[in-house]
């Protein structure tokens, strides 16, 4: 009797729900597991081929590492860079300065939070310069 049939990402087919059930049978019955710590060692086979798979795709030739300073990643504008002395050390700020074809007069900062560089904000950055605005977009420090 066919319950569930479905496809996982990788193209596995599981055909009806017995099929799992006959895998933790087995591992009950001849690891002597109860049927909890059979349904942990499946979803821990689950979760090590799945990220056996991540770290294969991460892997991949046409990924790059990116530098401090992300030299190798491209930015959507023109990026320029302001040399800054701060607490006695010296470093170097990225920004993108954008600058609109019709001027409205104005312009406007945008800083991004943790974990993203200057370049998240491309799309809020073309919706502004069409509307005459400078958009300037430093890349933080320390982010």
């Amino acid at each position: 009797m066919k319950i569930l049939n479905t496809i996982n990402p990788n193209n596995i087919e599981i055909s009806n729900l017995n099929f799992s059930k006959k895998i933790i049978s087995k591992l009950f019955k001849y690891n002597k597991l109860s049927l909890m710590q059979s349904i942990k060692v499946i979803g821990l086979i689950l979760l090590t081929l799945l990220f056996t798979s991540q770290i294969t795709n991460a892997k991949d030739s046409s990924l790059k590492w990116l530098d401090i300073e992300l030299s190798n990643y491209q930015y959507p504008y023109e990026v320029s860079s302001i040399e800054l002395k701060i607490q006695e050390q010296n470093l170097k700020m990225a920004y993108m300065d954008i600058k609109p074809i019709n001027s409205n007069g104005k312009n406007i900062i945008l800083f991004h939070g943790k974990n993203f560089n200057g370049a998240y904000w491309e799309t809020t950055i073309e919706a502004l310069r069409d509307e005459g605005y400078r958009v300037i977009v430093p890349d933080q420090i320390g982010f």
